[in-house]
């Protein structure tokens, strides 16, 4: 968690999703947890993502953030 800065910008790969949260495990090797995607498209597993980080939740070590884009599905 100390690589992580908010408002930073950090690729990503998406692995589940639960009651419109979005899992998302990122590039350096930290937990995310996603609540909107501002791409037009449906996120599903195992897309590359990219994430903006709001704030981190130390008590439950996650980063929180939002879906920026898209930058590859898995089709």
């Amino acid at each position: 968690m100390k690589k992580c800065k908010i408002q930073g910008k950090y690729a990503g790969t998406m692995e589940d999703i639960h009651r419109g949260t979005v899992f998302v495990r990122l590039s350096i090797r930290v937990n995310a947890i996603a609540h909107s995607c501002y791409d037009n498209r449906t996120v599903g597993k195992k897309d590359e993502v990219s994430f903006v980080m709001t704030h981190i939740d130390e008590e439950r070590n996650v980063a929180v953030g939002l879906i920026s884009r898209i930058i590859r599905q898995n089709l």
